[in-house]
């Protein structure tokens, strides 16, 4: 169903349509752990709520950083558009994780949270810096680990976020 509503989508000219089905579809595919298929159907989501007519889908993570750096007219990036953009870069990290791309996924992760930064969205942020630190971990590089989960439960504890304060200190223990 959804690939039939994309094709009907696409002949419509409905691209912000399409790409929401299209993100949907990566989410289906990432929870039936389909990570390269997730990849792929997020980046054509991205590509195509962006550009509305694409070519190809970007051959990599700097790619897709210069697509989603783009700025809107000529203006910053902001509010609920840098927000869309600052989530699907963090699943992009998600899915190059899972996939053992830590290079891309440490690139994604690391925009991410700069963006969400920017915004001033502490939870997502701090989100940002535990799945840093997570990656980190996995790479067996403990001091860079150790100082983006500590830095994480500062950023929650800042705003009292209890949650992620626990999930924070539980990534340093």
């Amino acid at each position: 169903w959804f690939r039939k509503a994309i094709v009907m989508y696409k002949f419509a000219g409905l691209d912000q349509r399409q790409a929401r089905t299209l993100a949907a579809i990566s989410r289906l595919q990432h929870d039936q752990g389909n990570y390269v298929e997730a990849e792929n159907s997020l980046l054509e989501a991205i590509t195509i709520g962006i550009n509305p007519a694409p070519n190809e889908l970007p051959a990599d993570a700097s790619a897709v950083l210069e697509l989603l750096s783009l700025s809107d007219g000529g203006e910053e990036v902001e509010g609920e558009a840098a927000r869309i953009r600052a989530d699907m870069l963090g699943r992009l990290g998600y899915l190059c994780l899972k996939q053992a791309k830590y290079v891309d996924a440490e690139e994604f992760y690391q925009l991410s949270q700069a963006m969400y930064t920017s915004l001033g969205d502490g939870t997502s942020e701090a989100r940002e810096l535990r799945h840093l630190g997570r990656l980190y971990g996995i790479q067996e590089r403990h001091e860079e680990a150790t100082e983006h989960f500590a830095q994480a439960r500062v950023a929650s504890a800042g705003i009292g976020d209890y949650d992620g304060e626990v999930k924070a200190l539980d990534g340093l223990m």
